[in-house]
């Protein structure tokens, strides 16, 4: 008797670290390190950028005249849905609420004059995009948060390779 209740204890004091361990909710990288006020703005200007830039491809696919412009389009839409997805799974992590966001094109849209709309879709992405590295590279300089860092490394190039598409765009299709 007393070498089993003897087992019994070491088996329990054996296992009661393991069921505790798997109890306790496991912590998610981006909670580790909460975000601070301007990490959240950070959030939801790239969240609002990204809608604007799927919007703004699902414009191109219909308005351009060109191939480049429409495919341009389509990357954007790729991308930046991609992006969004990525940037919405990590706010989800870190508890944040993203800001709900109707793109607005503004001008864009209004460009009725098909002749111009791949020159100005290309001038307003290059210009759209320089603000978005510019956003993306103070925001890396700023964050505490390690996964917010790496999720801002992952996005700069995909972000720099649309500018210097943008600005290709621009050169090729002149007033």
């Amino acid at each position: 008797m007393r070498a089993t209740i003897m087992l019994a204890s070491w088996v329990l004091c054996s296992v009661a670290p393991v069921i505790h361990a798997q109890s306790q909710p496991a912590k998610t990288p981006a909670a580790q390190t909460a975000l601070s006020a301007d990490e959240v703005q950070t959030l939801n200007k790239l969240h609002v950028s990204n809608l604007r830039e799927i919007a703004a491809g699902e414009l191109a696919t219909k308005r351009a005249r060109t191939e480049p412009v429409k495919n341009f389009g389509e990357l954007l839409i790729k991308h930046h849905t991609q992006a969004d997805r990525e940037l919405q799974a990590f706010a989800s992590r870190a508890g944040v609420k993203l800001a709900e966001h109707k793109p607005d094109l503004g001008e864009l849209e209004k460009t009725f004059n098909p002749a111009n709309f791949d020159r100005y879709f290309a001038d307003q992405m290059a210009r759209e995009h320089r603000e978005a590295i510019a956003t993306v590279e103070a925001a890396k300089g700023k964050a505490a948060n390690p996964d917010l860092k790496a999720l801002l490394d992952k996005t700069l190039p995909q972000l720099k390779q649309h500018y210097e598409i943008a600005v290709k765009a621009v050169q090729n299709n002149p007033f």
